[in-house]
């Protein structure tokens, strides 16, 4: 059977229904809702409840019977059944509730978007509306919401400990193991996957329903044990079962069930005591319920049969002490008191949500309340991360540079483009087509990099930084589809916190070379560089004075609060990089220096006010980010996380950090451990 590939074939409205219903859609059975009625049949299993209502009937029985004045003798009765009414419909009413909101949370909760392409249009949807034949980008961090098959990959790394238990990476490549299933994390690397089963069909599905019938069997053996012990699952069975709750707290495809253990976590601190409260309080009501009612019966007994002999109207007068305890019992138990605070919870998530504050675990609003610091990431929290390219210099003749210092992006004028094209004497190493080319190339090696264009206004996809450099091609006129379709990438060294670079490798086949475009932090890039782009010669020596020059611009731009990139490239033959192609150190050494783009990432309006209540409440916040440190000490101080003469103690980067605050062995010293760090 030939299936379409959604990426690669044009398909219409119903060719996309017809493959829903053959290969399903990705979602898994829903767990039955529990109607109105069921929650009140289980309020009235409350024993106390029972024997009201067994004893407001008996007060009936004996009110139409035994009482004189038989018109008013069945009030009584009545009221103990229209209060036990009352009372199951308003624990039932709350009992609905609260599992409509938990189900409206953990539909949010699992509301995963995916990129995707289909129709030969790159798009973002919810993980449920994925469908066989769509091809699924994969980029570090994101979590498989179907199985398929890895068309393209560099480096691809995957987690499969929540299938097989093993926490080794894996790792996987197109022509190698290309099968990656639902429910794996993505651990390095970038992908484009052919999506081949989904929903039940998909691994997340078959674990769903192992453990479903898993549970099947488990009830039914409890009856008939040692007749099905043939039935038990197999070692690997039965570790792929055990392994099915991380599995499924993991997986973002699975958007079925909205287990309440997940949302609202195994009880805080507050409801556990107020639980013990409740009991406590509920014994003691027990012991003044029976109390009550022997005294009652005691002085009924003691008033009444010293005049005269036991009559059997007297039973209703027992009864009535009866509901008096029982009477007693019921205001005396708070059942209430730990529902009441997760009803509380839960409406203070919904309120949250509003504020685009989505809380998993209701436990965690009353955790957060002990909270005395806050360590923040500075890209997308303190910052919109709605990036633009506010400045950029590169390579001139000698010590010249082409300077642009403007911002917005929106202002550029085009004659920058000119200027960076007269740099360009030689046809045989354009600077322009190697800048805008090594973007471009860049943003493609990534694969989740995409510019749209509707209706005259801009969608970005992926990361912002580099939709932030295709916007910077689009302002110039340059057609980066051009440079996708033509280039050919023979390999790519992928970005990471550690390395702050990434390198991709293109064949020019005209030139019969390879060409290594490296791009990534300023200071880590330029320090990789042993040359400069010359106008007559193509590169000449990257001299001490002009390497001070340029470390001097990034730390220029990055005290402007601009995240820096450096763009540099090298040529290979064709027997060098079969030779030492595969020598990540060799490939991205000597490289030849292009230019400098800073990048502009305005803080949120409501951050400072937001830091100011944080540090009025006496909450430290810290800002740990990835970035150049002074870029991260402007934003700090544009926060109001800085003071503008703060000391040197108060800044600190990762390796110097775990220096002082780890031994030789390992353990941490917390003596070392100083309030006022800025952890970078």
């Amino acid at each position: 059977m030939f299936i379409a590939i959604g990426g690669i074939d044009t398909l219409d409205e119903k060719q996309l229904l017809a493959r829903k219903e053959i290969f399903g859609e990705n979602t898994l059975p829903e767990r039955k809702k529990k109607r109105f009625w069921e929650f009140m049949v289980d309020a009235l299993s409350d024993v106390t409840l029972i024997v009201l209502i067994v004893c407001g009937i008996l007060s009936l029985i004996l009110g139409l019977t035994i009482e004189k004045d038989k018109t008013v003798g069945w009030i009584e009765g009545a009221s103990i059944l229209v209060a036990v009414l009352i009372v199951v419909l308003i624990s039932s009413l709350n009992d609905f509730q609260k599992e409509k909101q938990f189900r409206e949370l953990s539909a949010i909760k699992d509301d995963v978007i995916v990129s995707v392409t289909r129709n030969f249009k790159r798009m973002q949807i919810p993980a449920k509306e994925l469908l066989v034949g769509d091809l699924l980008h994969l980029s570090t961090g994101d979590i498989v919401t179907a199985d398929g098959l890895l068309l393209k990959g560099y480096d691809v790394k995957v987690d499969n400990s929540s299938l097989t238990g093993e926490s080794e990476p894996v790792e996987k490549s197109p022509n190698e193991d290309p099968v990656i299933y639902s429910g794996t994390k993505i651990l390095a690397g970038y992908g484009i996957l052919l999506v081949c089963a989904v929903g039940v069909r998909s691994q997340t599905g078959i674990i769903h329903r192992l453990v479903s019938s898993n549970a099947s069997i488990s009830a039914q053996g409890k009856k008939r044990t040692s007749e099905h012990k043939e039935s038990e699952p197999t070692g690997e069975s039965t570790h792929l079962l055990s392994e099915e709750h991380k599995y499924s707290s993991s997986s973002s495809s699975d958007v079925s069930e909205p287990d309440e253990s997940v949302i609202e976590g195994s009880g805080s601190v507050l409801q556990k005591k107020l639980e013990d409260l409740a009991v406590r309080i509920g014994y003691f009501g027990m012991m003044m319920a029976v109390l009550t009612f022997l005294i009652l019966v005691i002085r009924f007994c003691i008033k009444t049969y010293t005049v005269r002999r036991f009559d059997v109207a007297d039973l209703a007068e027992f009864l009535k002490f009866f509901i008096v305890g029982i009477t007693v019992l019921v205001v005396a138990v708070p059942e209430g008191l730990p529902l009441a605070v997760t009803i509380a919870l839960a409406f203070s998530v919904k309120r949250m949500l509003r504020d685009k504050n989505l809380v998993r675990h209701l436990d965690a609003c009353e955790t957060m309340g002990s909270a005395t610091t806050i360590c923040s990431d500075k890209t997308g929290t303190l910052t919109t991360n709605q990036m633009t390219v506010a400045a950029c210099e590169f390579a001139h003749v000698q010590k010249d540079c082409l300077q642009y210092d403007k911002a917005p992006l929106g202002r550029t004028s085009k004659d920058i483009v000119e200027q960076i094209a007269s740099v360009n004497s030689t046809a045989e190493v354009p600077a322009i087509t190697l800048l805008f080319g090594e973007i471009v190339i860049h943003s493609v090696s990534t694969i989740q990099q995409v510019l749209i264009e509707d209706d005259g206004r801009c969608e970005y996809l992926g990361s912002s930084t580099e939709c932030a450099l295709l916007y910077f091609l689009r302002v110039h006129n340059i057609d980066y589809a051009k440079y996708r379709k033509t280039c050919e990438v023979a390999k790519l060294v992928t970005f990471s916190s550690a390395r702050k670079r990434m390198s991709t490798i293109i064949y020019l086949p005209q030139e019969e070379i390879y060409r290594v475009l490296c791009k990534g932090a300023g200071e880590v890039v330029l320090g990789r560089c042993a040359f400069l782009y010359r106008e007559d010669t193509g590169k000449g020596p990257l001299t001490p004075e002009l390497r001070d020059y340029y470390q001097q611009r990034i730390d220029d731009y990055a005290q402007k609060g601009l995240r820096t990139l450096t763009f540099a490239y090298k040529d290979l033959s064709k027997e060098t990089f079969e030779a030492r192609g595969a020598n990540t150190d060799f490939v991205e050494s000597s490289l030849i220096f292009m230019g400098i783009v800073g990048i502009k990432d305005p803080v949120r309006p409501e951050v400072v006010n937001a830091i100011k209540q944080c540090q009025k409440a006496g909450i430290v916040v810290r800002m740990v980010t990835g970035d150049n440190v002074l870029t991260a000490c402007t934003i700090a101080k544009e926060c109001g996380i800085l003071d503008a003469d703060y000391s040197f103690f108060s800044v600190m980067e990762g390796p110097d950090f775990r220096n002082r605050v780890t031994e030789a062995d390992g353990p941490f010293m917390t003596a070392l451990l100083l309030s006022s760090l800025l952890i970078f």
